[in-house]
């Protein structure tokens, strides 16, 4: 009898635990829910309607998959989405290029030109995108920019660079390393902090060039955080919205309307909700498309 008390007494108290621990996470699970996952599932519920401003309480009227149906035809949309990759391939393979080579160049140097660049590289991050694509359209105004009042000093030709076709996507795709190029960097070089000076000096010895030993040394050492540095780039590169909106707003000609710029567009000046909601949940699934693909590659060279 003792022992069956004891057991009982011991599943009560086990009992107890787990109800306290889920009072404890409780309030974070209900933020969680009504800041995220109600927000994404009401916005996958309006895909599938239409719905405007003048339907709007009434919640519009089920048309099934014709939102996603009306996008995938949309010769508009389907340019949006080519920009949108041409501009996140472009600008994720610059940010992480230089932040890598950055990070080479000053991690074994002095501790105080190492903290001089982080926190130069960091300085974008802590402005606010709006803030830092108003400063950008200053600086780069076609009649009272810096840059260009520099070049007509020199006597060069003045740079439209945001209103000119050739130059627009290039000069947002600048704009988009600059904001980010930080938190790469970081995560970068503190992977190469972590590498072994015995093993780069042991191949020093047996005489392995420079170029060899970053191919051979440094970089199967950081294929994994190489590979979450890309996920994290990729995911804010698809989320831009504020730099484009504040310096070229898609233009000239739409030639850099990427997918967010659209979505606004849609919202907010066609009054399309369930359109734009389509397109969110689009996004949404090529994020997750890209992110589950990387996953994939990162678990495979864990494995070999």
């Amino acid at each position: 009898m003792k022992v069956i008390a004891g057991k009982t007494g011991g599943a009560r108290r086990l009992k107890v635990r787990r109800v306290s621990q889920w009072l404890t996470v409780a309030p974070a699970l209900i933020i969680i829910f009504a800041i995220m996952i109600y927000p994404l599932l009401y916005n996958f519920y309006i895909s599938f309607r239409y719905v405007t401003l003048a339907n709007l309480k009434k919640g519009g009227v089920f048309i099934g998959i014709d939102n996603y149906i009306t996008l995938l035809q949309d010769e508009t949309f389907r340019g949006t989405l080519l920009i949108t990759l041409r501009y996140v391939v472009v600008t994720v393979v610059l940010q992480i290029a230089l932040a890598f080579m950055l990070a080479l160049a000053t991690y074994r140097g002095r501790r105080v030109l190492r903290g001089l660049v982080t926190i130069c590289l960091l300085l974008p991050k802590m402005i606010t995108p709006a803030a830092s694509a108003l400063i950008w359209r200053f600086i780069l105004n076609y009649e009272t920019g810096v840059i260009n009042y520099f070049l007509s000093s020199l006597g060069l030709k003045k740079v439209a660079f945001l209103t000119d076709a050739g130059t627009a996507m290039a000069t947002l795709n600048v704009i988009g390393v600059w904001q980010n190029i930080g938190f790469s960097f970081l995560l970068i070089i503190a992977a190469l902090m972590g590498l072994p000076h015995e093993v780069m000096e042991a191949s020093m010895v047996d005489g392995a060039t420079y170029f060899k030993r970053i191919r051979y040394i440094v970089l199967p050492h950081l294929k994994n955080v190489m590979m979450v540095v890309c996920l994290f780039a990729v995911i804010n590169a698809f989320q831009t919205f504020d730099s484009i909106y504040m310096t070229t707003n898609g233009g000239p000609a739409e030639l850099t309307q990427v997918a967010s710029i659209y979505l606004y567009r849609k919202l907010f000046t066609a009054s399309q909700m369930g359109e734009a909601a389509a397109i969110s949940v689009i996004l949404l699934l090529i994020s997750l498309l890209i992110s589950f693909v990387m996953t994939l590659m990162l678990r495979r060279k864990d494995h070999e």
